[in-house]
Formats: C-alpha cells, structure tokens, sequence
C-alpha cells in the first residue's frame, strides 16, 4: 500500500484495479494492511473488461466485505460501461493530435463537429445502454 497505518479514527482505505486477476491473489496485500490496521477497504475504481471478469471482480470483493465503484456509467463506444455514447466523425484524429501522434491539428470544423456529435451523444437518450454490463455488476433494471 502506498499509505501508512491510520492516523485518525474514521479512516477508509481506496484503491483502484484494472485488469486484474479475479483470484484472491490480486486484493491479497489490501486485505493484509486491512486486517493489520482494522481498517474498510473500498474499490474506488475498476471495469472495463468482459462482463464475465467483472462479475468475478465484484463477487471476490463482495466475498471479503469490500465495497466498491466501478468505472464508468458512460464511455465512447464500447461494451465495458453502462452506456455507451456513439463515437463521433473525427474523435480519432482529434486523440491522435492530442496524444502527439498526428502533427497536423485537425481543421477548427473537425473538431467542433466532433465536439458537437460528443455533446449530443453523452444525452442519456442517444446512448445504448450496456444490459448485460449492469447484470455483471448484480444490478437489475426497473420493471
């Protein structure tokens, strides 16, 4: 753990998982400092993976009392989050600029239609909402 022992009474610890192993071995050095500090562990952040490893992930939290977030209600085009938003023309070349690996910088139209596209996407509405996600995640939709 990259934190010392408790300094105060009320104290939580968090941390974040990616890509983890869904065996006991991965959260294996949280429960040790939990069980040497007496201390509650929550999963801050985690997902995006199938749906079969987030189901695992969360069951092996949820068998060694931890709570727990998982990323994210919304991300582009993808079948790991709760809803996904449609990738708007453009956003490649707009991330390849961003990220350095394009030097031209894609005309002002480019991006404010992407911008556009992003922003109407991220409406609830517009998005597709992952079924399968919220299952793996023990949630049931809204009769």
């Amino acid at each position: 753990m990259e934190f010392g022992p408790p300094f105060a009474g009320n104290l939580a610890y968090t941390y974040h998982s990616f890509w983890a192993s869904t065996k006991r071995d991965s959260i294996q050095r949280h429960l040790n400092f939990a069980n040497l500090h007496d201390v509650p562990l929550f999963l801050g952040e985690t997902g995006e993976l199938t749906d079969e490893w987030n189901e695992r992930f969360r069951r092996l939290h949820e068998t060694h009392g931890i709570g727990w977030s998982f990323w994210t209600f919304k991300n582009l085009d993808t079948p790991s989050t709760i809803v996904s938003i449609p990738r708007p023309q453009g956003w490649a070349e707009i991330v390849a600029y961003a990220d350095g690996k394009r030097t031209d910088k894609p005309s002002a139209e480019v991006i404010n239609r992407a911008v556009a596209e992003y922003l109407d996407g991220i409406r609830f509405r517009n998005g597709t909402i992952r079924w399968s996600y919220l299952a793996s995640l023990g949630l049931k939709s809204a009769p």
